[in-house]
């Protein structure tokens, strides 16, 4: 028998407002008003409270004296120390899969996700099929600690993903760059597979720097 997962209200909310921050439809800064979203969603304030709070744990949203909750602004050096803990913990996330999953179905899944990506025709597909891809290596990984360490700044480096997404469109996805990652982990290549990530990485950062700059009126 399959089991079903039971969505709950706060479930739901913190996903469609999680989803809204980090694709920059709430814009960075932005006020979060709970009186307002609570007429939106015709609910009580407790499951808006709820959902506002975990996306302030992701570290999504601030909590400032006399302003209350907004979501959060990045400067350049927040998108610097964002992508240069990713990359660490991607390149562990590589070394111990590699080192100790079944490289068989890492490729194989990799694969899948590459082709997804590759088929992608919306912001959101890019990004979420980068975000799988990448996550194969999590998930085999066989360390809970390093998962649990990325997801707490998966959202803010989603957030980076977004607006580079939204500077060069949809035309641009760097398959060769995923490809040479896909055929680095069919022969259990690590250190190949960590200089791909960190190539993908420096492509994308010059353009998230320039459009944070402008974002930040600089």
């Amino acid at each position: 028998m399959t089991l079903v997962r039971k969505t709950s209200l706060v479930d739901m909310i913190y996903d469609e407002l999680r989803q809204s921050i980090i694709s920059l439809e709430i814009s960075p800064g932005a006020r979060i008003n709970v009186n307002e979203l609570q007429d939106t969603y015709g609910v009580s304030t407790t499951p808006i409270r709820e959902a506002v709070n975990r996306l302030q744990r992701e570290g999504l949203i601030l909590y400032e004296n006399n302003v209350g909750a907004r979501v959060i602004t990045m400067d350049e050096h927040d998108a610097w120390e964002i992508d240069e803990l990713a990359i660490t913990l991607h390149g562990a996330a590589i070394r111990f899969s590699l080192g100790r999953g079944n490289l068989f179905r890492i490729a194989e899944e990799l694969q899948e996700h590459l082709l997804a990506h590759q088929r992608s025709e919306t912001e959101r597909e890019a990004v979420e099929s980068i975000c799988k891809f990448i996550g194969v290596f999590y998930r085999y990984s066989g360390n809970s600690r390093l998962h649990f360490n990325m997801k707490l700044i998966q959202g803010q480096q989603l957030m980076l993903r977004y607006i580079y997404r939204k500077e060069v469109g949809l035309e641009i996805k760097h398959l060769d760059v995923l490809s040479a990652i896909y055929q680095a982990a069919r022969v259990g290549d690590s250190g190949e597979a960590e200089r791909q990530i960190r190539e993908l990485s420096d492509r994308a950062m010059p353009v998230v720097l320039e459009a944070v700059r402008r974002m930040n009126g600089n």
